[in-house]
């Protein structure tokens, strides 16, 4: 478990400091007086950062772990993966089981919505109203088979347009005024 955290790690901060250099050879438009938060390379040069710093994070703490007592951490007496549990003192199956089907469907209407509001919503209506349209619909349906009764169907339902609202003001706002986007 320590060295692949290692290996992934050190994957993880190379793909980082490969992104971060890259954005830092965009053009900046600095010729034209564009605002510096505007240049092209700003957004993917830090979330590489990001991504590179996590993944020394990660590498680091996967290399005391090692060399710590030179041992893996002792593992739960029993482990739950898709559905299927398989006791700690048991090989793992030759197989990797099937997700369950409620997996399935929740990806699914993920990719539907998210290919619906690509293609028609944010096309055809304001964007704020597509984000707001997407985001509580989106909840709602993956919150279905959740509702109990009525009075709970209400409320995760209240919560879903709190949530979309939220977010339809905050995005929105945040590309506009902070990125200086302008969103259709």
């Amino acid at each position: 478990m320590h060295r692949s955290d290692f290996v992934i790690g050190l994957i993880l901060l190379g793909f980082g400091m490969f992104v971060v250099s890259e954005s830092s050879g965009m053009p900046r438009y600095a010729n034209i007086g564009a605002n510096p938060v505007t240049a092209p390379g700003l957004v993917p040069g830090i979330l590489g950062g990001i991504l590179a710093f996590l993944g020394l994070v990660m590498a680091l703490r996967a290399l005391i772990a090692m060399r710590a007592d030179g041992r893996p951490a002792t593992p739960p007496d029993q482990i739950e993966v898709f559905g299927v549990e398989a006791k700690a003192d048991e090989p793992p199956p030759s197989y990797v089981p099937e997700p369950p089907a409620t997996s399935r469907k929740r990806f699914l209407t993920m990719l539907t919505m998210s290919l619906v509001f690509a293609a028609v919503a944010v096309s055809r209506l304001p964007f704020w109203l597509a984000t707001f349209l997407f985001v509580a619909i989106t909840i709602t349906l993956l919150e279905l088979p959740r509702f109990s009764s009525a009075r709970d169907a209400a409320v995760r339902i209240g919560f879903a347009l709190v949530i979309a609202g939220g977010v339809a003001w905050s995005v929105p706002y945040v590309f506009e005024n902070v990125f200086l986007v302008r969103l259709p």
